[in-house]
C-alpha cells in the first residue's frame, strides 16, 4: 500500500522526472496479473496517451495522480512505480509501459 507521505515523495519525483515530456507510447503486457486493474481497455491506451504531454502529478492520498494534458493516470496500492533512463534495460515483467519521445 501506498502510504500518504510515500505518495507525497513520489509525486515529487514524478514532478521532478517526467513533467512536461511528451508520452511516444504505452504498453501493457499481453497477460496482465490477476491484481493489475485498468479502467476500459488497457490495449487502448496506447492511442489514448501517445503523444499527450505530463503537465503535473500530486498526492491524492494514499494514491499519486499523473496528468498527461486532458487525461489521468491514477496509481495506487500495490504499484510500485519506476523511472528507467534512455538505454537502461526494461523489466520482462510489468503491467504498464510508458515511453517518452526523449527516451
Amino acid at each position: 500500500m501506498i502510504e500518504i507521505p510515500e505518495a507525497n515523495v513520489l509525486a515529487k519525483q514524478l514532478r521532478e522526472t517526467v513533467l512536461d515530456k511528451k508520452i511516444s507510447e504505452t504498453k501493457v503486457p499481453e497477460s496482465p496479473g490477476k491484481f493489475s486493474f485498468y479502467n476500459g481497455d488497457p490495449q487502448s491506451y496506447n492511442k489514448m496517451l501517445s503523444g499527450e504531454t505530463i503537465t503535473g502529478t500530486k498526492a491524492v492520498g494514499g494514491l499519486v495522480e499523473l496528468n498527461a494534458e486532458n487525461k489521468n493516470l491514477l496509481f495506487g496500492d500495490g504499484v510500485a512505480l519506476t523511472y528507467h533512463h534512455d538505454g537502461s534495460k526494461i523489466p520482462k515483467k510489468y503491467q504498464l509501459l510508458v515511453s517518452f519521445d526523449d527516451g
